[in-house]
């Protein structure tokens, strides 16, 4: 279904997409009319997901030679008069989504497919094949959030003085982001304070949320593989500053050498989903390849570098799968065996786990996503199993918290080893980018604090850890997009003050 970015994405191509083709009028069916009639599912690859969004397209003829459509997706519908160029075999229409969204379709007829290349670095292309009417997708399930959002308590710590405030900050987030069900866990001095959740689980089923739920953690498993790769440096396994083909000698080389240090700060050059990742073509035998560290490089391998090594920063959620392979190569057991065996036994952490779509994972939640109207619906899912190490976890909020605790000692890491991870790193020209290894770094009320977000389908999450206090936030959403930094920092902020 069409995420909240790909809107975006394609309403900034509002002005840069050519302008819809003047057709000549023409009777009802002629002139190729008829070829594009019909309904047509299609597909757009969209940052961030391995599998791609769909929509519906409908097109039916006019007396004038134009054709009228609707395109149906999961941030809404909207209803279009198209112009059709037989010549070209060319379709244009703009849809307004509301919201100030409006995007420029231009779609050409290939064969039986109807194919688009905007030439946006964050869309590959849109496609569409003719479908019968019978299967189309019945429209979005909404979700009617004027009902009052219920309420579970399962650790009920907070004071008064920090209770009334903080369960205020994330009323007016849960209305703001319009989030279906969200979970909140806060850990002091290293023990459990308080685990509530607010919403719903299943909406339609009318399950609430609770901490039993199981949320995918996201980008925060950077964090993960971080702690991972530095557990490894302190046993004299991994050298961080070594070409990491000595490694991995399966990932190609590129135009420039670089380390697992540059891999851990997105120094590196790796590319992110916005750069269109080139994908090696093959076949697999296996049910879940992309689980296996190696073959989920195939998802990236042969794309060049963005730059440099250490003259630039970008985010790169594929440069931490490829560190998942040097950690499992340089730790000499899978990647999935060291993640239970170095952090979840440690920690007793029962709920913590890869999200591979071949597990049964009771309590999972479902996933939500808003659209271009405010209004929350229903939404997709998609295999995050190839990036386990830059971004595939699940678990209860209260492991997640759990988790952050274990940073304000040397549960997981030497002193020295969460220094090296907390201190901002630079490029070679000295520019810092707020980032150390695995974590976000900062201050807040004066405090030296270190977090993580997150983001994919299922999900929005944020944890945030006060070392020195002794202090962490969890939260855990299953509605997609939604921002909950804002009301993490507020959290944390009204108990340090």
């Amino acid at each position: 279904m069409l995420s909240t970015l790909v809107l975006a994405t394609l309403a900034s191509l509002h002005s840069a997409l050519p302008a819809p083709a003047q057709a000549t009028a023409v009777a009802a069916g002629a002139a190729g009319v008829a070829d594009v009639t019909g309904t047509w599912k299609g597909s757009v690859q969209v940052p961030g997901q391995s599998d791609p969004d769909a929509f519906v397209l409908t097109l039916e003829p006019r007396a004038d030679g134009k054709l009228e459509g609707r395109f149906r997706s999961t941030l809404g519908n909207a209803d279009f008069r198209a112009d059709w160029d037989a010549g070209e075999r060319a379709l244009a229409f703009a849809c307004d989504f509301g919201s100030g969204t409006a995007v420029d379709f231009a779609l050409t007829l290939e064969g039986e497919e109807l194919a688009g290349s905007p030439g946006a670095p964050l869309v590959a292309g849109l496609r569409a094949k003719r479908a019968s009417r019978e299967a189309v997708a019945q429209p979005p399930i909404e979700v009617d959030l004027s009902r009052p959002r219920p309420v579970s308590v399962d650790l009920g710590g907070l004071p008064d003085f920090w209770e009334e405030p903080i369960v205020a900050l994330v009323d007016a987030t849960l209305a703001a982001e319009a989030i279906v069900g969200l979970s909140m866990a806060i850990a002091a001095d290293g023990e459990l304070l308080d685990v509530r959740s607010f919403g719903w689980q299943d909406y339609h089923g009318n399950e609430p949320a609770s901490g039993r739920t199981m949320y995918r953690w996201a980008s925060i498993g950077k964090s993960v593989t971080a702690t991972l790769a530095l557990q490894l440096v302190e046993e004299g396994k991994l050298d961080l500053e070594r070409d990491v083909r000595e490694y991995v000698p399966e990932f190609p080389a590129k135009q420039f050498p670089f380390s697992a240090r540059q891999l851990l700060c997105h120094q590196a050059g790796i590319v992110h989903y916005q750069h269109g990742p080139v994908r090696t073509e093959r076949t697999y035998e296996r049910e879940n390849p992309f689980a296996d560290r190696i073959l989920a490089l195939d998802m990236f391998k042969e794309s060049p570098l963005l730059f440099e090594p250490d003259t630039s920063y970008s985010y790169s959620t594929h440069g931490y799968v490829l560190l998942g392979a040097v950690v499992e190569r340089a730790g000499g057991a899978p990647f999935d065996e060291q993640l239970a065996e170095r952090i979840a036994k440690p920690l007793g952490l029962e709920t913590f786990q890869p999200d591979h779509p071949t597990t049964e994972i009771p309590e999972r939640t479902l996933g939500y996503c808003v659209r271009a109207d405010g209004s929350a619906v229903l939404g997709g899912d998609s295999n995050v199993s190839w990036k386990v190490p830059g971004g595939g976890y699940i678990s209860t909020v209260a492991e997640l918290a759990r988790y952050g605790a274990a940073f304000c000692d040397e549960g997981l890491l030497s002193a020295e080893s969460r220094r090296a991870m907390w201190t901002e790193q630079r490029t070679k020209d000295g520019t810092g980018h707020g980032y150390g290894f695995g974590f976000g770094v900062g201050e807040l009320e004066g405090r030296r604090v270190v977090s993580h977000s997150g983001g994919q389908r299922k999900t929005s999450t944020f944890l945030i850890v006060c070392p020195d206090l002794k202090l962490v936030v969890a939260l855990m959403c299953n509605t997609q997009g939604a921002g909950l930094g804002d009301l993490a920092r507020a959290i944390l902020a009204e108990m340090i003050g």
